[in-house]
């Protein structure tokens, strides 16, 4: 089983490696944080692993702002769970993913908390239970 990370720099253009550990993800989104530090745009990573089903999509986006992290998985039923801060959180952040898409704040979790569950969830397949997850529908 292998997983891929995926990100686009502030231009628009596609990047791609095979990770191996949540290291390898962290050296990634610091350097296209450092990318994006002249932009009002923030970084968006992708994580994807070989083993993906129609029943599993097994992929993990990762969105990188202000030193933290929002993690969101969609799954098969197209049901979005992402990470929770558990406060309001003012604003958005914009995220170079394919597309720029707004964030909000309150999605962003301290960076120890996104990389403990990004290392659970490159080795296992499953959203961790380490981390506040919060549902909606796509």
């Amino acid at each position: 089983m292998t997983v891929s990370l995926q990100w686009w720099s502030p231009d628009g253009a596609e990047h791609a490696v095979e990770v191996e550990s949540v290291a390898d993800v962290e050296r990634v989104a610091a350097d296209a944080a450092g990318q994006f530090r002249s932009t009002t745009s923030a970084p968006g990573l992708e994580l994807r692993r070989s083993d993906a089903t129609e029943d599993n999509p097994a992929s993990l986006s990762i969105a990188v702002a202000d030193g933290r992290w929002a993690l969101v998985h969609t799954d098969s039923e197209m049901t979005q769970h992402r990470t929770d801060s558990g406060g309001t959180g003012d604003g958005t952040h914009d995220v170079q993913w394919e597309e720029v898409t707004p964030l909000p704040s309150a999605w962003f979790v301290p960076l120890s908390e996104a990389t403990a569950a990004v290392s659970e969830w490159i080795g296992s397949a499953v959203l961790p239970e380490s981390v506040t997850w919060s549902d909606q529908t796509a």
